[in-house]
């Protein structure tokens, strides 16, 4: 498994950093006693931001961006003083202090670059569901064809193709012995 601080080393200035991960990070830190008050400061800062942000559609994009400045400094500044001795607490405000600007990208292009990688994870919920459902497979065969029944669902869903189409020419080219359909052309849907 790659970890956080070796992606973190290869990513580019540009790259927004998500906002979901961070929050559970954060939740941690204000579970444990050492760190309980810093973690409760930060997520305090944190819920009043998501507060603007879901009221982003009430605000004018000038006053929206005003604020969440005015969250973002909010923010950086907790983030760095006070700082508890626990390791996961010196490792965030590190984080902060080198790569701070990369949680904050979203607030210039909100339309573009969103604060979290949810897109990311809606894509892959019904997977990560069907394997706590099946509790997945115990073979490299069923691995592999697990992923690429994911992988064609996914694609026709995101193409706008019919799924079961796909499927059914999929197995009628294998029976008469013709080349597979491609998931990059239109298929026949009759």
């Amino acid at each position: 498994m790659i970890r956080l601080n070796t992606l973190i080393t290869t990513v580019r200035k540009d790259h927004q950093f998500c906002w979901a991960h961070l929050i559970r990070e954060i939740k941690f830190l204000a579970s444990l006693d050492g760190t309980r008050a810093y973690g409760k400061r930060l997520l305090k800062y944190v819920k009043a931001m998501f507060d603007t942000i879901h009221r982003q559609d009430e605000l004018t994009e000038r006053g929206f961006k005003r604020l969440m400045r005015r969250h973002k400094k909010a923010i950086m500044k907790t983030v760095r003083r006070c700082v508890p001795a626990h390791k996961k607490a010196a490792v965030l405000s590190e984080r902060f202090e080198k790569y701070g600007e990369s949680y904050f990208l979203f607030i210039d292009q909100p339309l573009l670059i969103e604060s979290t990688n949810n897109i990311a994870e809606r894509e892959i919920r019904t997977l990560v569901l069907d394997r706590m459902v099946t509790q997945g497979v115990r073979s490299d065969v069923g691995n592999e064809w697990h992923e690429r029944f994911w992988t064609v669902l996914a694609t026709c869903k995101r193409r706008g193709l019919n799924v079961l189409a796909f499927l059914r020419e999929s197995i009628l080219s294998l029976l008469h012995g013709l080349p597979p359909p491609s998931l990059f052309k239109p298929i026949n849907e009759n």
